[in-house]
């Protein structure tokens, strides 16, 4: 698992002093509105834990990284790449392609000032030139206006087909031949 940097971005993975800033990001009902009911501060730090145990292990289905601005050297948020069985239909790919689900959260503080689109394109420029990974599949809450406006900046596929009426969830893809953007300025093996 590498660590990247973009113009203001330090993008590494998650360490234990990021605990109690995850926690908050999960216990706080005005980030989780678009996702869940908050979470306990016991069950965010079974969360937390999880994922530590789940960049370090050998499996590596989830990796997740955290967000630090370069300025401050504060983190200001986590995204994460996910190889494991969908949690949300529908794929747009039954091809037998490597793809993996993203996701992003970015703290209210820092919100309006451009970092996810930063953080995001550099996680999809990673995935697609250091991972190997062909498509990278995005789900968010409907209501959720800004992640839609987000991942249509970075040019994601909304097809109104591959809509699952069920939820009140809304699915964009992206294909490693449509992206031609940069944001990494430095990987660190």
């Amino acid at each position: 698992m590498h660590s990247f940097t973009t113009e203001r971005l330090l993008i590494r993975p998650l360490i234990a002093e990021d605990e109690n800033f995850i926690c908050q990001q999960y216990t706080d009902a005005e980030m989780m509105r678009y996702v869940s009911k908050p979470m306990t501060s016991e069950e965010a730090r079974k969360v937390f834990q999880r994922t530590i145990k789940s960049n370090a292990g050998s499996k590596k289905l989830v990796l997740t990284w955290g967000i630090i601005e370069k300025k401050s050297q504060k983190i200001i948020g986590f995204q994460a790449l996910s190889w494991q069985k969908a949690t949300q239909t529908p794929k747009a790919s039954p091809a037998n392609i490597k793809q993996v689900e993203s996701g992003l959260m970015i703290a209210s503080k820092a919100q309006g000032m451009g970092y996810a689109t930063e953080a995001i394109g550099a996680l999809i420029e990673y995935a697609f030139n250091y991972k190997s990974i062909e498509r990278i599949n995005v789900f968010y809450a409907n209501k959720n206006l800004n992640s839609k406006q987000l991942f249509d900046k970075l040019k994601f596929t909304y097809d109104v087909k591959l809509q699952d009426s069920s939820t009140e969830n809304g699915y964009q893809y992206i294909d490693k031949h449509h992206w031609h953007q940069k944001y990494i300025c430095q990987v660190n093996m």
